[in-house]
């Protein structure tokens, strides 16, 4: 086997590693324990993502939310939607139906734009769809709604990670014109194995 080609195995292999042992499935799970998207409070129970402000879904109260936040006031029939949809798109993407995962993912984002589990699920969609752009794009949302997000931050790296072994094939493709970028490149790969 190639040097170059070894060394990128092995780099991915180790990401790999570390990453399945890491959070395999918990945004997924995360969906699942609280049987609702995470930016919606659960009922009978205070919204704890804004301490000290009045309860929203209160009589008589104005609307407080900003453009940017989901809609506290909704009815729960949208987030039994949401829910549903969300749900669909996981088995379809664990049975590795990823273009009708796609679908459902983009439905569930529609009923509810700001939720980071349903953009990090949509990412991952897209990612194994090939979509790296609008991937990387989606993970980089859901971190900004959601800066302590690890399953988000792992499969962010991990595209990264697919997005650096496209470049490698590329640079394979060019035969002799691209084989020490492509060195280089493998170099960049064991360095930052090594700082795992």
């Amino acid at each position: 086997m190639n040097p170059v080609v070894k060394s990128l195995v092995f780099f991915t292999v180790c990401v790999s590693f570390s990453a399945l042992s890491y959070a395999s499935g918990t945004s997924t799970q995360q969906m699942e324990r609280n049987n609702r998207p995470v930016d919606q409070a659960a009922p009978n129970q205070p919204d704890q993502t804004a301490p000290n402000q009045p309860d929203q879904t209160a009589p008589n109260q104005p609307d407080q939310t900003t453009p940017n936040q989901p809609d506290q006031t909704t009815s729960s029939q949208p987030n039994q939607t949401t829910i549903s949809l969300y749900d669909q798109g996981v088995k379809a993407s664990d049975a590795g139906d990823f273009q009708d995962a796609l679908t459902l993912f983009q439905q569930a984002l529609e009923a509810d734009p700001n939720n980071p589990d349903i953009l990090n699920m949509l990412a991952h969609t897209q990612r194994k769809l090939g979509m790296l752009d609008e991937a990387l794009s989606n993970y980089k949302k859901a971190l900004e709604l959601r800066p302590k997000f690890p399953e988000a931050r792992e499969y962010l790296g991990e595209t990264y990670i697919d997005a650096a072994m496209a470049q490698a094939e590329t640079l394979k493709s060019y035969g002799s014109d691209g084989q020490e970028q492509l060195e280089d490149l493998s170099k960049a790969f064991k360095e930052a194995a090594e700082k795992l």
